[in-house]
Parts: structure tokens; sequence; C-alpha cells
């Protein structure tokens, strides 16, 4: 089980991050959307997300000074990113086709081939989503974040700290 499955689970039963940071040689960090009293998003325009509350950060990978993006430590060369949201408060009354997409990025770019977060806000279905990536090469300075595109029918959408969203990473060692 990766460390952030057991961040995971540890959240679900109950425990303290401070067991995750005890887990032997690990690096790593989760930050959460906890505390962002909202950020506007402009149609069609990708936007950097803030993730202003540190869940943990083994490392030194989040920078509260600039809340969009962890930097790879020297020293680590693979690392696993994850992203989840909760697209419930985006659920209102939008147009047929209107959406939310959100998309890992690299040093600004999106990561081409890892897949994407997409949401229909006419759709009512699964609200939860969750993207993680297999171990990705990268060097020191190398940063990652996530980026948010809304193709709706007002001007903007606000994400603010009831919209749920997670961004995690964990150096990938050995094979």
């Amino acid at each position: 089980m990766s460390i952030i499955d057991q961040q995971r689970r540890s959240r679900l039963l109950g425990s303290s991050a401070s067991a995750v940071e005890t887990t032997r040689n690990f690096l790593g960090a989760v930050v959460n959307t906890v505390g962002v009293v909202s950020q506007f998003v402009l149609k069609d325009t990708p936007t950097a997300v803030k993730f202003l509350a540190t869940v943990y950060d083994v490392g030194g990978w989040y920078d509260s000074g600039d809340p969009t993006k962890f930097t790879v430590p020297e020293g680590v060369s693979r690392v696993r990113f994850f992203i989840s949201t909760d697209f419930s408060p985006f659920i209102t009354s939008f147009a047929a086709g209107d959406g939310v997409q959100f998309s890992p990025t690299l040093n600004g770019a999106l990561l081409q081939g890892y897949g994407l977060l997409g949401y229909s806000l006419s759709n009512v279905g699964a609200n939860e989503w969750s993207l993680k990536t297999p171990p990705i090469e990268c060097t020191a300075g190398d940063e990652f974040g996530v980026s948010v595109l809304a193709t709706v029918t007002p001007a903007s959408i606000s994400i603010g700290s009831s919209t749920r969203m997670a961004m995690g990473i964990e150096a990938v060692t050995g094979n």
C-alpha cells in the first residue's frame, strides 16, 4: 500500500497525520483548500489552484508563499502525484455542456499522458473524483500543481473551502 493510500486510510480511521510522518524514509506532502475564502476561475482560462492548508509536509515540498505548487527537493528523482476533489459544490443550475476540468501540471504546463478530472456540471452523477499518477521522472526544483479550466455559461466559478480539494505528492524510491 502506498503512503498516500496509508494516509487516506488513517484519515478514514481517525489517525493523525503525525503517524504518516513517522513512516521510514518517507518524503511527501498533502495540502487542501480548507481556508481558501474563494478563488475565481474565469471561463476558458486555465488557473492554478491555491491550497492553503497543509495536512503534512515531510521534506519541504510546499511553500505557503506560493500555495499553488509542490517543489521537488534535492535527492528526489521520481514522484507519485495525486489530486482529489468533490464536485458537489459546483452542481447548481448550469447549462448542458458546462463543465470543470482539473489537470495536473509540471513546471506550469499540463502534465500530458496522466489523465485529468473532468465534470459536466449539468450531470449529477459521481461527485468525488481522484487521480493518482504512476511514478514520474523528475529533478530537484520541478514544480507540480493543479490547473482548473471552467467551460461555464456564467463568466466564472468560485473555488473555496467548501470545494474540498486536495493534492499530494510522494517520493518514489526503489524499483
